[in-house]
């Protein structure tokens, strides 16, 4: 795909869940080398292809408690001032990063309650919880819009989060 032709297939929305943004800001004792430059090497590609990057409150609240938690102060503040950074490019649309705000919707939020508790038997947390009902919604939305054609991934380093992604990885 060129950059920029998204008549193949259409564009990619790539959410990114807790497992990578821990990776991306390189907090003490949740990445590895490998992994570090796998995100890297990946999220690249995805700029290359023109693609959106979302940071969504659920990943950015999970993960900002685990900062909170890193125990050298020093690297909790750079750690603390890298995701408050990402936040501000997000909320800005700055890059290819955009924010994506949770649904307060008394609907939608009937409906992650209700689904939390199916979703809390597989293991999966009401943070991810979260995450998947932004994802859908993004699908949704963009379905609404005409642009269903565009795929939309949960990017994640749990194979049980990357199952519930509106489209296959």
């Amino acid at each position: 795909m060129v950059r920029g032709d998204h008549r193949q297939g259409g564009r990619k929305h790539i959410i990114l869940d807790t497992s990578i943004l821990l990776v991306w800001l390189q907090v003490p004792g949740y990445f590895s080398d490998e992994q570090r430059m796998q995100v890297r090497d990946k999220m690249k590609h995805f700029i290359n292809e023109d693609a959106v990057v979302y940071l969504s409150l659920a990943a950015a609240i999970e993960t900002g408690n685990h900062i909170a938690h890193v125990p050298d102060g020093g690297r909790r503040r750079e750690c603390a001032e890298k995701l408050v950074k990402l936040l501000e490019d997000a909320i800005e649309g700055r890059f290819h990063w955009r924010f994506l705000p949770l649904n307060t919707d008394d609907l939608k939020l009937k409906q992650v309650k209700q689904n939390f508790i199916n979703l809390a038997q597989q293991g999966i947390g009401m943070g991810d919880a979260l995450i998947i009902e932004s994802a859908h919604r993004l699908k949704d939305d963009l379905k609404t819009q005409g642009r269903g054609q565009d795929r939309v991934i949960i990017w994640t380093f749990d194979e049980r989060m990357k199952s519930w992604s509106p489209d296959p990885v």
